[in-house]
């Protein structure tokens, strides 16, 4: 196994939110802006100093640089705007209890997952294309599964936030 540093530093991580936000407020393709995070009820504070959230919008920067075949095999590249989604959903996963928190990996279609397992709770997300999820839980033994669930980046899909209880 390689380590591999990921730039930790508070600028670096408050550059990275930024761009998050930056992107919110960027046109669609529709031409439509998304209205500002503060015009939501939830006020959008994701914590700066939060290991976990440090070392997942990290790795979602090294996947950017990824190219075709970047598994060794045929793995397509992935997607620029499905990593976008990966770290808007990243920022709510911060919020998270940390037991529940999803850790994120690439499939070998080049597809953002994120996966949790512990007690009475698993999670397998995985972003298909740019604001689309799908995913199965099991929540204290009931099981759960969405397919092609729209996310915009500025709440969490219902049925998907209730997990993080």
């Amino acid at each position: 196994m390689t380590a591999v540093a990921l730039e930790s530093s508070p600028s670096h991580l408050h550059a990275l939110i930024g761009r998050l936000l930056a992107t919110l407020a960027s046109p669609n393709v529709a031409g439509e802006t998304s209205p500002p995070l503060s015009s939501f009820n939830v006020p959008f504070h994701p914590p700066i100093n939060d290991g976990w959230l440090t070392e997942t919008l990290g790795r979602i920067e090294r996947y950017r640089t990824y190219r075709r075949g970047w598994d060794g095999m045929e793995a397509p590249t992935p997607e620029p705007g499905s990593l976008t989604t990966a770290e808007y959903l990243a920022s709510f996963f911060a919020a998270w209890p940390v037991s529940r928190r999803p850790q994120l990996a690439l499939d070998m279609d080049g597809f953002p997952t994120f996966a949790a397992k512990s007690n009475e709770f698993y999670l397998h997300l995985t972003v298909e294309q740019t604001n689309i999820l799908t995913w199965y839980a099991i929540v204290s033994g009931a099981e759960y599964f969405q397919d092609g669930v729209a996310f915009d980046g500025t709440a969490l899909p219902i049925e998907l936030a209730h997990f993080a209880d």
